[in-house]
């Protein structure tokens, strides 16, 4: 059984790598609808981890309201772990691009690393 104090530590995680990622769309000039879209959705994606986190903090202060749903959020292959499987290759599929390029050198625009339909998955 996945505990609360487990639960916040994995969405802590999530929200980190979502600012990351924010960090790497915002250096670049001139997005792409894209990068504009993406970006919005990881936005929405870090304010709904930190209204979580909000939800998990009461959960420990009443363990007895601790619902059988936010405990299964933090399950082996539940909806923590495949949402941060997926922030990961995004946040090391953007490192690696800007590794590569070195953020300063590329002026107005980041290579970006992504198709339109990966974009939208």
């Amino acid at each position: 059984m996945a505990d609360p104090l487990g639960a916040t530590a994995s969405i802590v995680t999530l929200i980190d790598i979502c600012t990351k990622i924010i960090k790497y769309i915002k250096e670049v000039k001139d997005g792409s609808s894209e990068r504009i879209s993406l970006m919005k959705e990881i936005l929405s994606t870090k304010g709904i981890l930190m209204s979580l986190i909000a939800t998990v903090k009461d959960a420990e202060a009443a363990p007895e309201a601790w619902s059988e749903t936010i405990r299964s959020i933090n399950r082996k292959s539940g909806p923590l772990d495949l949402l941060q499987e997926v922030l990961i290759a995004l946040h090391e599929e953007l490192s690696r691009v800007a590794s590569a390029k070195g953020l300063e050198r590329m002026g107005k625009s980041l290579l970006w690393p992504f198709k339109k339909k990966e974009i939208e998955e």
